[in-house]
């Protein structure tokens, strides 16, 4: 089933269309007998309207229009948008697919939701009703925004509840992207508060890019690639970075079965019939394969909605993250990697081995996944749900058994996505996508700045003037140390 991409507020859609240059390449590099660039264009692209009049030309073909709708309350980035893709480029959108007013939200949460958003509501509702319409199924709406600003705060919110209360059944995906920590505005951590907190019930996961985990790392691969660091790293960087992750997400990719080593038909039927309730339903799926079936074996085709249900299944842990390895700083000069001025993109290397990789992302899910402390399961810590996503030539052999070496000495026993596609031109490359304590570690210090801001009632009259009191933004962080608590509980 095709997804369609919602892109709020200047963030929102600068990450968005590199998101969509980031697919279009992948495709791109594919071969065109396997079928690949077919299966991401069917996702995430949609023919283009008839040509007439003036634009019609014998033989000629316009680009696909990308399955998404765009939204900003001040013109300026859209309209750039509009004029780079129409001077050439391998997708067009539509400015029927955009909706703009003259002026911002002013970097307020209850501006952006209350006055801007509502004001465009019916309009975002009939763009959203004919991208599905013309989608055929929708499966997915993926929503990409900040959450410092005021329209990617306030409307991104708005729009959540509106793709709810019009597509019920259909699974609702938020990528946000959390500011740095040394502050944007003013009144972003206001923003952050009010916008995690209403998603916290509004959508069914939240992938959570962290800017300060971003510019850090772009900041220290510069300086290994190029030697000296010069300059700040650009926001067009570290967008190139977050499209990193989205775009192993939403990829064409295959689920496998990761068992313990070592494991007998019967130990794998056992666990299969053990805690059975609660249990992703392509878990369940994966085992019931696996006890028929060799273990290396591909289960099925997965989509970002098995991806989401691995991770996000439990009400209580809606946000998580995840991380890319190698980053580029891993690549050594001879594979080419790293563009002019240290930019990292179009890597293209073999030297990298999948076993280097394996055992550095076991040692980084080790860090960024700690079982909970508390929750048991028969006297043995439950360990956080994540995810590992394989790309690579060989990732269905070498990658798959190197896999299994890595996870034989720990408790983990799921599912994996892979495919035998190099990823952004890397031999080896993975993913990891869970609930990081991180996020905790985040929420907690927006929520203790919160707090010392509403202590002595900072900027809180420009929430008043549109009807969001202190009480309001009270209850919101009360919520949400809630949800701080679990995700710290190491």
């Amino acid at each position: 089933m095709a997804c369609v991409h919602v892109l709020v507020g200047q963030c929102g859609n600068q990450l968005g269309t590199q998101f969509l240059d980031n697919l279009v390449a992948e495709a791109y590099t594919s071969d065109e007998d396997d079928g690949f660039a077919a299966q991401v264009s069917s996702l995430h692209f949609r023919p283009s309207p008839v040509l007439r009049g003036r634009e019609f030309s014998h033989g000629a073909t316009m680009p696909p229009l990308p399955r998404c709708v765009m939204i900003d309350m001040e013109p300026k980035v859209i309209e750039g948008i509009l004029k780079n893709t129409k001077n050439g480029g391998a997708y067009r959108p539509h400015v029927r697919q955009c909706i703009t007013r003259d002026e911002g939200s002013a970097n307020n949460w209850a501006c952006g939701y209350f006055q801007q958003g509502s004001s465009r509501k019916e309009e975002i509702l009939d763009s959203l009703r004919r991208e599905s319409e013309s989608s055929g199924t929708v499966g997915t709406f993926h929503v990409v925004h900040s959450i410092a600003g005021g329209t990617g705060s306030g409307v991104g919110c708005l729009v959540a509840e509106a793709i709810r209360e019009e597509f019920p059944c259909a699974l609702l995906l938020h990528s946000v992207v959390w500011p740095f920590s040394t502050g944007e505005v003013v009144t972003q951590w206001y923003n952050c508060v009010m916008a995690m907190s209403a998603l916290r019930d509004t959508a069914d996961a939240v992938f959570m890019a962290h800017n300060d985990d971003f510019g850090d790392a772009a900041f220290a691969n510069k300086k290994v690639l190029s030697g000296v660091f010069r300059g700040e790293v650009s926001f067009a960087r570290i967008n190139d970075e977050i499209s990193r992750l989205l775009v192993d997400m939403h990829l064409p990719q295959n689920i496998y079965r990761v068992t313990r080593r070592p494991t007998t038909a019967s130990t794998a039927t056992s666990s299969m019939n053990r805690n059975r309730f609660m249990r992703p339903q392509a878990l369940q799926e994966a085992e019931e394969v696996c006890s028929h079936t060799s273990i290396a074996g591909m289960l099925r085709r997965g989509r970002v909605a098995d991806l989401v249900e691995s991770v996000a299944l439990d009400p209580a842990l809606k946000f998580f993250s995840g991380v890319s390895l190698p980053n580029d700083a891993a690549i050594p000069s001879r594979g080419g990697g790293g563009g002019e001025n240290g930019d990292g993109v179009g890597v293209n290397d073999n030297s990298v081995s999948w076993g280097s990789v394996m055992r550095h992302a076991a040692r980084k899910s080790a860090e960024l996944f700690p079982p909970f402390a508390g929750r048991c399961a028969g006297g043995v810590l439950q360990q956080r749900p994540f995810i590992w996503s394989l790309r690579g030539s060989a990732a269905c052999s070498e990658g798959l058994t190197a896999l299994q070496e890595v996870t034989s000495s720990s408790s983990y026993a799921g599912i994996a996505l892979l495919h035998e596609k190099r990823y952004r031109g890397y031999a080896a490359h993975v993913s990891l996508f869970g609930p990081t304590f991180k996020i905790g570690v985040r929420l907690s210090k927006a929520l203790e700045r919160t707090e010392q801001l509403l202590s002595v009632r900072a900027f809180t009259h420009h929430f008043s003037r549109y009807g969001v009191g202190v009480d309001d933004v009270r209850d919101a962080v009360v919520r949400l140390w809630d949800t701080a608590t679990i995700y710290t509980s190491t």
